[in-house]
């Protein structure tokens, strides 16, 4: 498969309102989207809940990535496009 058309799948549209501009306080209260793939229901919870949902013996994997807010889309020679997404 092709990496554009890899990339098109995560392409989504997400209203501006419905994106956190600050973390939740306390942390663990933040919202938990949970799909069940075997119902295909969607539910909501909160982090402090996140054990409820992993397997027995799931590794979970933690980093203190931060984004920031800077994103910048550039125009290459050729007319092409390249999105640029700085993180820290």
């Amino acid at each position: 498969m092709k990496l554009e058309r890899l990339l098109e799948q995560y392409t989504y549209h997400v209203p501006e309102h419905l994106i956190a501009q600050r973390p939740a306080r306390p942390r663990d209260s933040a919202r938990l989207l949970v799909y069940d793939r075997r119902t295909k229901k969607v539910q909501f919870d909160t982090f402090r809940n996140l054990e409820k949902y992993l397997p027995p013996r799931a590794v979970v994997v933690f980093n203190q990535t931060k984004v920031l807010p800077a994103r910048l889309t550039l125009t290459k020679r050729t007319g092409g496009k390249v999105h640029v997404l700085y993180t820290a």
